[in-house]
């Protein structure tokens, strides 16, 4: 090896490039309690994906402790490129979503950020969204004081609406945490991703967190609908799926997230 660059951009993990003499290496190092836990999540959740989607994905290759205690995962390092087949993104989000499975959930637990996401295996849902995505950040919420008890009250009466908002769909493979800082696109053009958080869930959740912060070319979603159309109506249900990404957020950052939470629960209660 002969040395490495730290690489910005992580809120979480420190990352960097190490030089290799054949190939290069991309490592990420975390000194927190969780941070074992939370990467072995990652080494299996980009094997996973890579093994079931058209998506080009860094190959994880060691998880490892240093003497200082910080706990590290290394992968394949891709170059980046300035040419972007976003249609190919689309068509490869399609295919992803078309994998399904009996159940809602997944085989381990796994990270949203740096907070656990519950993937306990569901045959409905309405108890997937619910008990293993939005009440959990709910009760963090109100345990930090983000959120108060008459908030609390008003999810629990925005829970009896979510049947009647959502069309009834298989599980499909979501990647979890798709917004602009997961994916890029390699030297052919390809879209590469990374910093899953997947499960066999509602694709609209996928859907919604590209838009959430943007950064996604319509041609993204032209392609999508073109292999794997959404139901009728999907943009008014939008809000809904981000909800869980701006709950992810406001226990992660603070309560500068609250008014959006509340003004979604508001809407749809």
């Amino acid at each position: 090896m002969s040395g490495a660059k730290p690489i910005m951009g992580g809120d979480i993990s420190r990352a960097f490039k190490l030089f290799g003499q054949k190939k290069d290496y991309f490592i990420k190092l975390n000194s927190e309690d969780i941070a074992s836990d939370m990467f072995h999540a990652e080494y299996l959740g980009l094997d996973y994906l890579a093994k079931h989607s058209s998506f080009v994905v860094p190959t994880p290759l060691l998880e490892f402790k240093l003497s200082s205690g910080a706990i590290g995962i290394t992968m394949e390092f891709i170059v980046s490129c300035n040419k972007l087949d976003f249609e190919a993104f689309g068509k490869s989000l399609a295919d992803l979503h078309l994998k399904s499975c009996e159940f809602f959930g997944f085989g381990f637990d796994n990270f949203i950020g740096k907070l656990n996401q519950s993937n306990s295996l569901c045959d409905n849902f309405l108890k997937h969204y619910v008990e293993h995505r939005i009440d959990p950040l709910v009760h963090m919420a109100f345990d930090t004081s983000l959120i108060s008890s008459n908030d609390v009250s008003t999810f629990e009466k925005f829970y009896t609406s979510v049947n009647e908002l959502i069309p009834a769909e298989s599980p499909a493979l979501i990647h979890g945490d798709l917004w602009n800082g997961n994916f890029f696109f390699n030297h052919e053009g390809m879209p590469v991703i990374f910093d899953p958080a997947p499960a066999y869930s509602h694709r609209e959740f996928d859907i919604a967190m590209m838009q959430l912060f943007g950064g996604f070319h319509p041609t993204t979603f032209d392609a999508y609908h073109a292999h794997c159309p959404l139901e009728n109506d999907w943009q008014s249900r939008t809000k809904y799926f981000q909800l869980y990404y701006l709950l992810v957020h406001m226990c992660l950052f603070g309560k500068s997230y609250y008014n959006q939470v509340i003004q979604i629960v508001n809407k749809f209660r």
